[in-house]
């Protein structure tokens, strides 16, 4: 099977050692890339770690914009998106590539294992309790289901297991896409909403999300592993902490008012939807104030609720009411 690809790489040029693995997975692709494109923002330095055929451009700071701007350049009509913090194997193209190919998906990614709730123990259960992420019970042949709370549900599949699932949402540091698919969702639609600063929480979810509903479906291959190399290091400052918790729920908040509350076509499907949207609110506030309360030194995980509180307000606003409507 012929296959041309490019890879597009959203990085700030820091990755150091993660980098490194990502550009050895990429060395050893088969088949190999036409192109790799590395945008780094405005002002950044190139890496010192290098394969030496890469083609290093600029974007505005951003998780949406860097990623975005992939556009902007001669990619080919295929692209493996990826930050700089992953490693996979050799075939992991070929997989993802007949998903979009053969099956007819618009956007495809492997399973990053870690990328759901524990199989057991409190950090299963509260997700539950909240309606954050829920075993499925009626979505079986799906990998995630967006809930009407703004959670998700989900199916939990054995590394063995060779299936690729329709998707609401996945993990966002990998994805491979047609050049049209992704022209086609206009994601740039969502920044002024979304990203803040460099931040984007739940980039992802708005990005396949969006794609589920305008007719783009994504899917997760479930035998495409991949290791999210950041996934249990990250660490932050402070007041990082604060504002990544406070636009957290912001994004929560509006992203459920334009993608479930307002896709919504008639009163009882609106009325469900605002009901599953209070008792997450209240359950998630009520648990971050005990939390809060118990562990002084956590007291940004509250401003959550602020940011929800704030996201609602903004979706009475003008400059939200202009954007273009989600029509499936």
């Amino acid at each position: 099977m012929s296959i041309v690809y490019d890879v597009a790489i959203r990085t700030v040029g820091k990755g150091g050692e993660k980098y490194q693995a990502l550009l050895n997975s990429i060395k050893n692709l088969d088949p190999q890339p036409r192109e790799i494109w590395v945008i780094l923002p405005e002002g950044g330095n190139e890496p010192p770690e290098k394969i030496g055929t890469e083609n290093f451009v600029y974007a505005k700071k951003g998780m949406m914009t860097q990623r975005i701007a992939t556009l902007d350049f001669d990619v080919a009509d295929y692209i493996l998106f990826c930050d700089d913090d992953i490693q996979f194997d050799s075939d992991f193209v070929k997989k993802l590539h007949r998903a979009v190919t053969v099956l007819g998906y618009s956007f495809a990614t492997g399973e990053v294992l870690d990328f759901l709730p524990p199989a057991k123990g409190l950090k299963k259960i509260l997700p539950i309790i909240h309606a954050a992420a829920v075993p499925t019970i009626f979505n079986k042949d799906k990998y995630v289901t967006i809930l009407r709370s703004n959670g998700w549900s989900y199916n939990r599949f054995t590394p063995t297991e060779n299936l690729v699932l329709p998707t609401d949402s996945a993990a966002g540091c990998m994805f491979y896409a047609s050049k049209e698919a992704f022209k086609n969702i206009n994601f740039e639609d969502e920044l002024v909403w979304a990203q803040h600063g460099h931040l984007a929480p739940a980039d992802d979810q708005i990005m396949f999300y969006k794609a589920k509903k305008l007719g783009y479906t994504p899917c997760v291959v479930t035998d495409a592993h991949y290791d999210h190399l950041s996934a249990k290091s990250a660490t932050s400052s402070p007041e990082a902490k604060a504002n990544k918790s406070y636009w957290a729920g912001f994004n929560r908040a509006v992203f459920w008012h334009r993608f479930i509350y307002s896709t919504e076509k008639n009163f009882f499907g609106k009325f469900l939807a605002r009901s599953a949207f209070n008792y997450y609110f209240l359950v998630n506030s009520i648990h971050l104030t005990i939390k809060r309360i118990l562990k002084p030194s956590e007291k940004h995980v509250t401003l959550q609720i602020k940011g929800m509180r704030d996201g609602l307000k903004y979706t009475k606003t003008e400059e939200y009411k202009n954007l273009p409507r989600i029509t499936e």
